[in-house]
């Protein structure tokens, strides 16, 4: 159960990060849908954010499988 939990969780985060990406802004809280124009330090940020939870998921399901 442990190893679909992390597939998924990394398929979300990988999957809203391209979305952000793909629509050029992200969600602040407090301050809504900002462009990266508007916010460009927090808009890098949670990019990296969702990508590196994304991918070590993704790395965690793949070692709880075919370790």
């Amino acid at each position: 159960m442990e190893a679909i939990s992390s597939l998924v969780v990394g398929s979300l985060c990988l999957a809203y990060g391209a979305y952000c990406m793909v629509k050029g802004g992200t969600h602040f809280r407090g301050s809504g849908w900002l462009t990266k124009k508007e916010g460009p330090r927090g808009f890098i940020f949670s990019m990296a954010l969702y990508f590196v939870i994304g991918l070590i998921s993704l790395i965690s399901f793949l070692y709880l499988n075919f370790s």
